[in-house]
């Protein structure tokens, strides 16, 4: 990773990504999910804008869950971020919602 490129996790790997687009740069398979098809290939970009606006206090380089994206897909589909996860990480991790407070 770069200065300008961030990390997001996920069951099946990680995404690197632009830090100002969110494009992937690079997909780096994880677990079970060794050939192309598979896990996260069809991700061409993570909605970092919508991220920011969520949450205009963090840090983007923290590293974060894949599932707190919004993402692109190769067929132009757009799937937001998964809401019932966020809510449950302000639960469990309540140090988080400064990060919320702009």
């Amino acid at each position: 990773m770069t200065d300008r490129t961030f990390k997001a996790t996920g069951g099946w790997g990680d995404l690197i990504c632009n830090a100002i687009t969110g494009d992937v740069v690079e997909y780096q398979r994880g677990g079970d999910w060794a050939k192309e098809g598979d896990g996260y290939d069809f991700i061409i970009r993570l909605d970092v804008d919508e991220w920011h606006t969520y949450w205009p206090s963090g840090d983007l380089f923290a590293g974060h869950d894949i599932l707190d994206f919004g993402t692109w897909a190769s067929d132009g589909s757009y799937c937001g971020p998964e809401m019932d996860w966020r809510e449950n990480l302000l639960i469990d991790r309540p140090e988080l919602q400064k990060e919320r407070v702009a």
